[in-house]
This record gives structure tokens, C-alpha cells and sequence, in this order.
């Protein structure tokens, strides 16, 4: 049976996210259960937990969808998810775009 291309980009794009962030904060798996979020970040600093958290939605692709003459990448949130995160979460959230085949990322604060 042949993996299909989706999971190995969803995969890829974990992975990539894990070496960004480094080794230095901790990241919580959500993914089991992902509701508009795949991981709580808890950022730590000096080496000791901060008690500081964000959530982050990861969204792997093989093309960043780059506009604007090079200036913005477009991302389509729904907006039934914005009004989820404006409304209900107690942490900021970031949206984390990663193109698996450049090995590059970004992100936005979700902040409403």
C-alpha cells in the first residue's frame, strides 16, 4: 500500500517544526484529538519552565502559497476556527505554515 503524499507532508512538516523550535522549549503533542490546534508550546527560559504557553496549528505543503510579489504568504483560515480561537483560548495561538521542500516556515499570531 502507498503512503499517501498528504500524510508524509503532515509528517515532514511536524518534524521541521520540532527543529525550529529546538530542543530548548517543550512542545505538547495535541494531535490526537486536533481540534484547530497541534501542539501547546510552553517556552522556556534559563532552563526553567516559564509557565508561558502557546498553542500552534501546523500546516505542511510542498509550495508556500507566496503573493503579493514576494511579500505575504496567502493561508485560508476558516472562520468558524478564528472564532474559535478569538472566543474560547487562553493562549495566544500561532499559525505555522512549513513548506517541506525548501525546509522553511512562518507563522502569524492569531490574536483576535
Amino acid at each position: 500500500m502507498k503512503r499517501p503524499d498528504s500524510k508524509i507532508i503532515d509528517r515532514t512538516a511536524q518534524n521541521l517544526f520540532h527543529q525550529m523550535i529546538g530542543a530548548d522549549w517543550v512542545i505538547n503533542n495535541l494531535q490526537d484529538d486536533d481540534y484547530a490546534k497541534d501542539f501547546l508550546v510552553e517556552i522556556v527560559k534559563s532552563e526553567q519552565l516559564s509557565g508561558r504557553n502557546f498553542y500552534a496549528q501546523l500546516k505542511g505543503t510542498r509550495t508556500l502559497p507566496i503573493k503579493g510579489n514576494g511579500k505575504y504568504v496567502s493561508f485560508q483560515l476558516e472562520r468558524h476556527h478564528a472564532v474559535y480561537y478569538a472566543d474560547k483560548f487562553q493562549y495566544p495561538v500561532f499559525l505555522i505554515v512549513i513548506d517541506v521542500d525548501t525546509k522553511s516556515g512562518l507563522w502569524i499570531e492569531a490574536i483576535f
